[in-house]
Order: structure tokens, then sequence, then C-alpha cells
């Protein structure tokens, strides 16, 4: 595996793994304190199937994290979204630069608004 998108927050920095042939596997959050590397906890813990079957196409995703955002977080609009096993992931935006980031199941359409990532810094995608 090697890394993808690799983002700067303020309390971690988040980092998608993509396998050989570039599809994103899985998210790791690294500790800027410690170097310490875990799984991402929420989505990428409990969604993760492993294989790439989806109920819900990648247009509904996005429509599904829309619809969230709007209800909830009305500031923050649909950025960039990736496929992992079980689960889409979006980096929100708002005046089109990131500022966070939600998870939609990929069986179900359920949101998981990320809340451990603190503010964005910087990104650079791998």
């Amino acid at each position: 595996m090697h890394p993808g998108e690799v983002i700067q927050f303020s309390d971690n920095f988040y980092v998608e793994l993509k396998d050989p042939a570039g599809a994103a596997t899985t998210e790791v959050l690294v500790d800027p304190s410690s170097g310490t590397v875990q799984t991402e906890p929420g989505p990428a813990m409990m969604w993760n199937t492993g294989t790439r079957s989806a109920a819900i196409a990648e247009n509904r995703a996005r429509q599904a994290a829309a619809a969230w955002l709007s209800a909830n977080r009305p500031a923050e609009t649909v950025g960039t979204i990736e496929a992992y096993p079980g689960y889409y992931t979006v980096d929100t935006q708002v005046n089109g630069k990131v500022s966070g980031m939600l998870s939609v199941n990929a069986a179900t359409g359920a949101v998981w608004y990320h809340t451990w990532h603190g503010a964005f810094v910087a990104m650079e995608d791998g």
C-alpha cells in the first residue's frame, strides 16, 4: 500500500491508503506529536467491508452528503468524494476550500461526520 491524499488538521494527519493499482483501501490517522498510526475511527473501522460492491452509487452518496450538510452544517458543501470498500469519504468545503470530512455508508446511505480532525491546515495529494 502507498499513501494517497494526506491532509493536515489541527488534531492529526489524515492519510488515505491505496493499493498497488491506485484504489483507495482505508484511512489512517497519524498523531502529530507521537507519530502513532491508527485506523481512522468510525467508517474506516466499522464500514470497511473489504469489497467494492456498493448498493449506493457515488451520485447518491454525494446527494446524501449534500442533504446532511444542508441540514446540519449549512456553511459546508460537498467537495471531492472517494470510494472505499463499503463507504465513500467526502472532503467538505467552505467557500471552495477544504474544511472537514464526512463519510457515507455504501449500503445504507447513513452519514457520519468526522468530528475528530480539528481545523484544516494543509493538503497534499500523493
